[in-house]
């Protein structure tokens, strides 16, 4: 059913009907929990998912323990005392549900939990943020390879608070009377709240945003404590620059040079056309500063809604045009990890990295297990090293095979009500309904199964 296109994209509507009728909001979740729910989901609660992590694990599998709360703009949007009063308990409520999802994934060795950032504070002030440093960015990359010179940055930014962040990051760039983004971001790594005047935040933005960054902070040092692995979602294009270098700095922070477990993992969503030169860009910074680079790499979830926003507002969409750009966008970043990785084995670079290959597509998943068993030129990388993500109930025979086969294998667990949960299904079922049609090739692997068995009882019996 979740491959039948016109049924995923009629299924908001056909809720709104039956929450509009006496009972029928009841009647539809009781069918949603008795099917799609429990195929999809761990629970509706975090004490209900223990058991399907037990029963995950006996095959073979990970979790990645995942509550259904974000936010986008227009929750918590207004900055009126009361408004952002109101979205700091919103967000001290978030946080705690995670902090509760890190203790559920601390007693399964192994276990990770995914974290949106836009659920632990104000998402309007989170989009402040992001636009600035996507402001400067943008003149940075446009100064071109030499960088951008004091001068230029001035007539940006005036004022001793912008000089002072232009002297850190002409030191961080090597090069002198030179700013370049890659500088930038790694000033910003470390410390993503130290220079928010100078970018020209407003003071209620930039204190919303020491706030999340704390909250952020308090949960990766949990998460380190327990033992649990952190996936930091990726978001809608104007939440993201804000995003990265939250993550990016927590990286720094928690997940040391090499050797160890990673404790935080960034996410590329590999449709974006400026994903992969982020990717470069960050693995570089962390070579630079000598700590462990774990990236989660996914094609992306919000193709729809980024492109309809661009068409909507009037500007270029940040989405690839064609679908074969997306995939070699993302099997060049999986060669850039494992580039990474081996380099490391290696002894050329001190700081090593760890990949999820996070996708469904199947030539994608062998691919990457080619590449990884080596060649004459490149060595074989080491397969704790690289991880495959998956949801929960898409292509589980793919799943098992990889852990069939001894290597790391994930899958996203969601819980929460189910009310709650169903329109965050929704959504990734209509951004990945291309995803859901995989169904119908397990299902012909399972009857192809299904009568080699018959024919070869019939001969015994023969």
């Amino acid at each position: 059913m979740c491959s039948w296109r016109w049924l995923v994209d009629a299924a908001p509507a056909l809720l709104r009907a039956a929450e509009a009728v006496p009972g029928g909001s009841t009647l539809a979740h009781w069918i949603v929990r008795e099917s799609f729910f429990a195929h999809f989901c761990g629970g509706e609660s975090v004490e209900d998912v223990g058991a399907a992590m037990d029963a995950m694990r006996r095959a073979g599998l990970g979790a990645i323990l995942d509550i259904s709360i974000e936010a986008d703009l227009g929750h918590g949007s207004g900055n009126s005392e009361t408004d952002l009063a109101a979205a700091d308990a919103a967000a001290d409520r978030a946080a705690a549900m995670f902090t509760a999802s890190v203790d559920a994934a601390g007693n399964h060795p192994g276990a990770c939990i995914a974290v949106k950032v836009t659920a632990l504070g104000p998402p309007a002030a989170l989009r402040s943020v992001s636009g600035a440093i996507a402001r400067a960015i943008r003149l940075l990359d446009a100064a071109g390879p030499d960088g951008m010179s004091r001068a230029a940055w001035t007539a940006a930014y005036p004022g001793p608070a912008a000089a002072a962040l232009y002297t850190a990051v002409e030191a961080a760039s090597g090069k002198r009377e030179t700013a370049t983004t890659a500088g930038l971001i790694t000033i910003l790594s470390r410390d993503p709240t130290a220079h928010l005047a100078a970018l020209g935040l407003e003071p209620a933005d930039a204190h919303a945003f020491e706030h999340l960054v704390s909250r952020l902070h308090d949960l990766c040092a949990h998460a380190a404590t327990r033992g649990v692995g952190l996936m930091v979602d990726a978001e809608q294009t104007y939440f993201q620059d804000a995003i990265d270098v939250a993550a990016l700095a927590m990286s720094r922070q928690f997940n040391g040079s090499n050797g160890g477990k990673p404790v935080v993992f960034n996410t590329y969503q590999q449709y974006l056309k400026d994903a992969l030169p982020r990717l470069e860009r960050d693995l570089a910074v962390s070579e630079r500063e000598g700590w462990h680079f774990a990236a989660k790499l996914v094609r992306g979830a919000y193709m729809v809604s980024e492109r309809a926003k661009a068409d909507r507002e009037g500007y270029s969409s940040p989405i690839h045009d064609s679908i074969q750009d997306t995939h070699a966008a993302y099997d060049a970043a999986v060669d850039r990890m494992l580039a990474r990785i081996r380099a490391q084995a290696a002894g050329q670079v001190k700081a090593g990295a760890t990949a999820m290959v996070a996708t469904h597509n199947r030539g994608s998943v062998v691919r990457t297990v080619r590449e990884m068993a080596g060649t004459a030129d490149a060595p074989a990388v080491p397969h704790e090293r690289v991880m495959f993500g998956q949801l929960m109930g898409m292509h589980d025979l793919t799943g098992y095979a990889l852990a069939n086969n001894g290597f790391r294998i994930y899958k996203y667990l969601p819980y929460g009500p189910v009310g709650e949960v169903i329109p965050y299904l929704l959504r990734r079922a209509q951004e990945n309904s291309g995803m859901l049609g995989g169904a119908n090739f397990d299902k012909q692997l399972l009857w192809h199964e299904l009568v080699c068995r018959v024919q070869e009882t019939k001969a015994v019996v023969a």
